[in-house]
């Protein structure tokens, strides 16, 4: 039934869209830039048009347009017949949306890159990190040694925390050192919440964690509206993805505390909860 479902669902729209460009004289890529605003609903409509699109060279556009956005614009205008001189508004419209799809796609590759990074004690660049990570959470207190139980105290599991960045590697160092740098008052406050004596965590294993939601959302495609709705601000870069993780840690340490649980033993049920809450006030709101 379900496969049926979408058979009539993508002759419908075929049908629909037919009638469309027959009454307007218009494609569904020119009726989206002049019906929907400017910012997310506009470019995510348009991410959806070239996705649903029967030419497979248009479909591959919405995954990533590439670097030469002009030259991507100019084959969708061949192909689509729409002669660039008789609507401008258009053709600069779309190469906004085409700039801002290929930006988060050019995020998506930059954050797995930085995942793939291995952490490494031998790295200077590395160890500088994490010492900042040490000085930026406790201010005034000095590490006896780099193998110590100090660790503990901001969340490490044991007296080397480069064990613990191994599934996300330094994307999830750096994530953690930014929020403790760029929001130090929040990232304090957040690891004061961890040590509550029953409602605690280990701030540092659940910052990787939330590395790891935060990465599954980008892929997902559920951060994609948010981004697009700040890119009216700000550019789509590494420093977005940082944002998102910082506004992600506070939500979750207060998410955590609601949530009441008896132990740590409910941290997947929670993460789980929380990741269909963010989806959901994504999709509502566009915003985190």
């Amino acid at each position: 039934m379900s496969w049926w479902r979408t058979v009539l669902a993508s002759r419908w729209r075929g049908i629909f869209k037919w009638f469309l460009r027959l009454l307007t004289r218009k494609c569904e890529l020119e009726r989206v830039c002049e019906l929907e605003r400017f910012g997310a609903a506009r470019t995510c409509a348009i991410e959806k048009s070239l996705r649903l699109s029967k030419n497979p060279e248009l479909r591959l556009y919405a995954e990533d347009p590439g670097t030469d956005v002009g030259q991507a614009v100019e084959h969708v205008l061949n192909v689509k017949q729409i002669v660039s001189q008789k609507n401008i508004s258009f053709a600069q419209a779309f190469g906004v949306c085409l700039s801002q799809i290929a930006s988060a796609s050019q995020l998506l590759e930059e954050v797995e890159e930085r995942r793939g990074v291995k952490y490494s004690e031998e790295n200077e660049v590395h160890e500088k990190l994490l010492l900042q990570l040490w000085t930026a959470l406790m201010p005034g207190q000095e590490l006896q040694s780099r193998h110590t139980s100090q660790w503990g105290e901001i969340g490490f599991q044991g007296t080397n925390p480069a064990t613990d960045f191994r599934g996300m590697g330094l994307l999830s160092l750096e994530n953690l050192v930014y929020f403790s740098t760029e929001h130090g008052d929040v990232a304090r406050k957040v690891l004061s919440h961890s040590h509550h004596p029953k409602l605690g965590y280990s701030f540092a294993v659940v910052g990787i964690n939330l590395t790891s939601l935060a990465l599954e959302l980008l892929r997902e495609g559920s951060l994609r509206r948010h981004l697009y709705s700040e890119a009216s601000k700000r550019k789509i870069d590494m420093k977005q993805f940082h944002e998102v993780y910082c506004t992600l840690f506070q939500k979750f340490s207060a998410f955590w505390r609601d949530e009441e649980p008896e132990n740590v033993m409910a941290f997947n049920a929670i993460r789980a909860k929380f990741k269909t809450h963010i989806i959901n006030q994504l999709e509502e709101t566009c915003q985190l």
